[in-house]
């Protein structure tokens, strides 16, 4: 029985950089294909940074929506953390164009 899929943004996301280099993620998927979360992929990504991403509750946007809801959903750059958001939104949006 198929429980979820997941999904790397690797090679999708080369090139796309926050504040000091990539930032790839993978997104969780449940068995009905809607995002269960996403993820930030290894990265060098100033540790404060990315903590102010997550404390913001940046990666939760997308839990609940299909691919086409995702790519359509406006999501905000979290501020303080400007570079590294943005860059995980792009991620975000280069995979889901590929599926």
């Amino acid at each position: 029985k198929v429980l979820g899929y997941a999904v790397s943004s690797k090679p999708a996301s080369d090139g796309i950089k926050g504040y000091n280099g990539e930032t790839p993620v993978m997104i969780a998927f449940d068995a009905k294909k809607k995002i269960t979360g996403v993820y930030l992929l290894a990265n060098m990504e100033t540790p404060r940074f990315v903590q102010q991403v997550q404390q913001a509750g940046f990666f939760s946007q997308w839990n609940g929506l299909s691919v086409k809801k995702a790519l359509k959903k406006k999501v905000d750059t979290v501020s303080g953390a400007t570079f590294t958001s943005s860059a995980v939104i792009k991620s975000v949006h280069a995979v889901l164009e590929t599926l």
